[in-house]
């Protein structure tokens, strides 16, 4: 056992592979462990730091790496201002040292490797770099985060934060959750986000928003979607009675419903909406969809659709269509999956897809619809969204 009996302590390190091996403050008020691993050494501590709920402060500098596979059950904050802090190897462990005061620094990596679910709930701050490398789910609630980097190579993220700076890199388990993200999002390799579970709970929906460019890229495997998002109990954006009718008694062909209501100024006031009925992706910049970024929309609770159905399913400010490889670029008719529908009288409407990221519930036709004439020059597609509030 290590007791700390002065205020504030600094060593070398922590190294040990004693599980009952524990470290004591020894202090009723605030104090602080630095743990100053210097370059080159990397080492590993298998026991416990402090008593549970202890308001010891963790510090972690030098430029080595100090592992803690327990991890932290201390209330004191953390901070890592040089190197590497890891916590967890793997496995479960007691907490991440929650507190008011948590940081990385720039040039820091704070690196998350544990089965378990833990939730930065304070503020983390600093533009270090933060690591979801463990199976289990990190939930960010707090009302700010700050990092240049959250990298996601295992596991889920859920991005619940109204206040996230950073940029996020994808590059293998799922990134979800319906915070509000001011960085730039890259999602390629084994990376996903899925949204049909984002907050959580069996039935759940999330408007998950982008303050940035989003690019979605070719995954490792064909088969494997870039984008789940899923429609709840509460169906579509909108349920469009008029829409309805007008398929009932004119057929497929609606471009005379749109001239009649006011074409794009109707569908922007009316259908570009988020009314949390299923999962939405907001994009207030580029989003770039390579080809084979297989986008699905998935039925998850049984839901009954109905002619008249809009689904408002992604909002952008520019839309880039590209190829990969020599391939193809990316098209919805090949790359956007959405629910069978079991009406023999009913299809999906996608031509509102490549100006707005909506589709509807239709009638079948003999052949393609247009329905609406817009011109699209080239595969860099620009149009102008409604402005919504931000929380």
């Amino acid at each position: 056992m290590l007791r700390l009996e002065a205020a504030n302590e600094t060593i070398g390190g922590l190294a040990g592979t004693s599980a009952t091996a524990t470290v004591q403050d020894g202090m009723d008020g605030l104090n602080s462990l630095t743990l100053k691993v210097a370059a080159g050494k990397t080492y590993s501590f298998a026991g416990s730091i402090s008593e549970p709920g202890t308001l010891l402060k963790i510090i972690k500098d030098g430029e080595g790496t100090q592992i803690l596979t327990k991890g932290l059950g201390t209330f004191g904050g953390l901070e890592v201002k040089q190197g590497k802090l890891q916590i967890g190897d793997g496995q479960t462990i007691t907490g991440i040292g929650m507190g008011s005061d948590m940081s990385v620094e720039e040039g820091a990596e704070l690196i998350l490797n544990t089965s378990s679910a833990v939730e930065f709930s304070p503020q983390l701050s600093g533009q270090g770099t933060l690591t979801q490398a463990g199976t289990g789910t990190t939930t960010i609630s707090s009302g700010s985060f700050s990092a240049k980097t959250l990298n996601v190579l295992a596991g889920r993220v859920l991005a619940n934060s109204s206040s996230m700076t950073t940029n996020i890199q994808v590059t293998g388990g799922v990134l979800s959750g319906t915070g509000v993200v001011t960085g730039n999002v890259m999602v390629k390799g084994a990376g996903q986000i899925n949204q049909k579970n984002s907050n959580g709970f069996d039935d759940g929906y999330g408007v998950f928003t982008v303050n940035g460019n989003l690019t979605l890229a070719r995954p490792e495997t064909s088969s494997v979607p870039r984008l789940v998002l899923g429609v709840n109990y509460g169906g579509a954006t909108v349920k469009d009675a008029d829409l309805a009718s007008w398929i009932n008694t004119n057929g497929a062909d609606v471009s005379g419903y749109f001239a009649s209501v006011g074409d794009a100024t109707f569908i922007q006031n009316t259908y570009d909406v988020s009314n949390y009925t299923h999962d939405q992706l907001l994009v207030n910049g580029v989003l770039t969809l390579e080809a084979g970024a297989l986008i699905v929309l998935e039925n998850t609770h049984g839901y009954e659709f109905e002619l008249g159905d809009v689904f408002n399913l992604l909002d952008w400010t520019s839309l880039n269509l590209v190829a990969s490889g020599t391939d193809r670029l990316w098209n919805k008719e090949w790359d956007l999956l959405l629910p069978t529908l079991t009406g023999a009288n009913m299809r999906w409407d996608t031509s509102l897809f490549d100006q707005y990221g909506i589709v509807f519930v239709s009638a079948p036709e003999p052949g393609r619809v247009c329905l609406l004439l817009f011109a699209f020059g080239g595969v860099l597609l620009r149009r102008r969204r409604s402005v919504r509030p931000q929380c």
